[in-house]
C-alpha cells in the first residue's frame, strides 16, 4: 500500500522549492519512483512559472497604483499653483 502524503501549501517559490527537496530526498531514499519525481518536477516548474507570473502582475499594479497616485499629488499642485497665480 503506498504511503499517504501530507497535503502542502504552495503559495510561494520557497514552498515549491521545499516540496522539490523533500521529493528528491525521498527519491534518494527509493521511497518514490523516479516517474512520480519526475512528474512533481515537472508540475512544480510549471507551479513556479505561474507564481513568478503573479507575483510579477502584482509588483506591476502596485508600481502602477503609485504612479497614480503621484501624477495625483502633482496635478492637485499644479491647480494650486494656478488658483493661487490666478489672483
Amino acid at each position: 500500500m503506498a504511503k499517504k502524503m501530507r497535503s502542502m501549501t504552495l503559495k510561494t517559490v520557497g514552498d515549491v522549492n521545499r516540496l522539490l527537496a523533500a521529493t528528491i530526498n525521498e527519491l534518494r531514499r527509493d521511497e518514490i519512483d523516479s516517474a512520480k519525481a519526475s512528474k512533481i518536477g515537472y508540475l512544480c516548474n510549471i507551479l513556479i512559472g505561474g507564481i513568478r507570473i503573479y507575483e510579477f502582475e502584482r509588483r506591476l499594479n502596485d508600481l502602477d497604483s503609485e504612479v497614480n497616485q503621484l501624477r495625483e499629488k502633482v496635478e492637485i499642485k499644479t491647480l494650486q499653483s494656478k488658483t493661487v497665480n490666478a489672483f
